[in-house]
């Protein structure tokens, strides 16, 4: 089913005006989109509710688990309006007021602007492409120097690097999409401009709350990296959520540019020491905007995010409004594969180097160096033992991890991990489990034939079973 074959490096595509069509849904899902991203900084809720409806339309249609992530979109600052846009001139000066009705100066939509910035400060507008040095700051709004010029339009960014906001984390809007977002019953929340820990105990807390215990499990919190303060607290916002997108926009604009790359690979590593899902974020395809073929630093960018162990890799204005969005996938989903059949992104079992680790992490030792010597081609992660998988996705075992469960939201989380094959039907039983696999396992490249290797819990103890597909039970 899968267009050039299984791929074990997973795909995040924002979902928009470009993509939001069942048809075409069902196109990117056969291209190799495996998550959904919706994100409330656009939209209405009516606008969300139909996307929900048509992503699970197309995925019961082609017959695949796609997840749907939730991006709230947090305490992001942006002019007003400019009308036909405002010329900023290299060395004129400029007021900015966060009152809307200051006909002097040009509005900015955020409350506590002249109590949060000091003379001296940069503010970057429109993704960093203008700069202004700020002069004075009075109640009425605040004077600045113009830097790096241009044309300002309606709605652009407006960022403080290095100010300490007053704003919190999760606005009055964030927590109303977020009643949306759980009665939609996502898959994953993402919250932006994450400064702390506490922001993500928060969020958790709001989920938990606003939950219902009978819809299962309760949607997977992803903390988006891009402020300098959760750079400084990364390692306690790892312990703290479920995964991390390192959105590498904001990042590069509210740090200095040339430590994102280094910032990328740090964050990875402690995601997959920790067994949390990493997502590596925006402008990858870019000039997919409007162009049917990347440059070839977009396809090195997505390589080496592949090459540094990311679970996944992200579409933003590429899939919402670009004219490629199906050629995006395909091209992403190629860089990925042929990426991972190179020696480059191995993870070799004497990296882990521990050999006093606990049973579970033994197992998916076991179970990489099965992969890397060709002993097995899949392996099968039984109903019962799913809470596993984040040891066996440690070891990125150049095999698909073919994954069966009977709470299809259990398998939507785990479909985000590197390398998995989240069936697409629940399996409420072994046999049942079985049965699946034998259904699917062409899709991933399995013969019947072929040796597999499946891990089960049997009481509190673990049993590895090798054997041919079609022979074991």
């Amino acid at each position: 089913m899968y267009m050039g074959g299984f791929k074990r490096t997973k795909i995040v595509c924002t979902i928009g005006p470009a993509s939001h069509s069942v048809a075409k849904l069902k196109a990117m899902m056969k291209a190799g989109m495996n998550v959904c991203r919706l994100n409330f900084s656009h939209g209405s809720h009516a606008d969300h509710r139909k996307l929900v409806r048509n992503i699970r339309k197309a995925a019961d249609e082609v017959d695949v688990t796609v997840s749907i992530l939730q991006d709230l979109s947090g305490p992001k600052m942006r002019v007003g309006d400019m009308g036909d846009g405002v010329k900023l001139k290299k060395g004129s000066t400029v007021v900015f007021s966060s009152d809307a009705k200051n006909k002097k100066a040009l509005h900015v939509k955020y409350p506590y602007l002249e109590r949060d910035i000091k003379p001296g400060n940069r503010i970057l507008l429109d993704d960093g492409t203008k700069e202004v040095e700020v002069l004075s700051v009075r109640k009425t709004g605040v004077t600045c120097k113009v830097i790096i010029g241009g044309t300002l339009k309606s709605n652009k960014g407006f960022n403080l690097p290095g100010a300490k906001l007053s704003i919190s984390s999760i606005t009055e809007k964030d927590k109303k999409d977020l009643v949306l977002g759980l009665s939609q019953k996502v898959d994953f929340v993402a919250l932006s401009f994450v400064r702390s820990a506490r922001d993500i105990n928060r969020l958790r807390a709001m989920v938990k709350k606003g939950w219902k215990k009978s819809d299962g499990i309760v949607p997977a919190i992803i903390a988006k990296v891009e402020k300098p303060e959760a750079l400084q607290d990364i390692e306690k916002i790892v312990r703290a959520v479920d995964g991390i997108m390192v959105a590498r926009g904001d990042l590069g604009i509210e740090t200095p540019a040339a430590g994102v790359p280094v910032a990328q690979k740090h964050i990875i590593d402690l995601c997959r020491a920790a067994g949390k899902q990493v997502i590596v974020a925006t402008e990858m395809l870019a000039s997919m905007v409007d162009r049917p073929r990347p440059t070839r630093a977009e396809v090195s960018d997505v390589a080496n995010a592949v090459i540094d162990h990311a679970d996944a890799v992200m579409l933003s204005g590429e899939s919402a409004t670009g004219a490629y969005p199906v050629q995006a996938v395909s091209i992403m989903a190629d860089i990925a594969r042929e990426t991972e059949h190179s020696k480059y992104d191995d993870i070799g079992i004497c990296e882990t180097g521990d050999v006093s680790m606990k049973t579970h992490r033994r197992v998916g030792a076991l179970v990489g160096v099965l992969a890397q010597r060709g002993d097995v081609s899949a392996v099968l992660v039984s109903p019962v033992a799913s809470d596993l998988l984040p040891q066996v996705v440690f070891f990125r075992p150049e095999v698909p991890l073919i994954v069966g469960h009977e709470n299809q939201r259990v398998l939507a989380q785990a479909n985000l991990r590197s390398g998995v094959y989240a069936l697409p039907k629940v399996s409420k039983s072994q046999d049942g489990f079985l049965k699946h696999v034998r259904e699917y396992a062409k899709r991933v490249g399995v013969k019947q034939s072929d040796t597999v290797a499946m891990i089960h819990k049997k009481g509190f103890g673990l049993d590895l079973h090798v054997g041919r597909l079609k022979d074991i039970y």
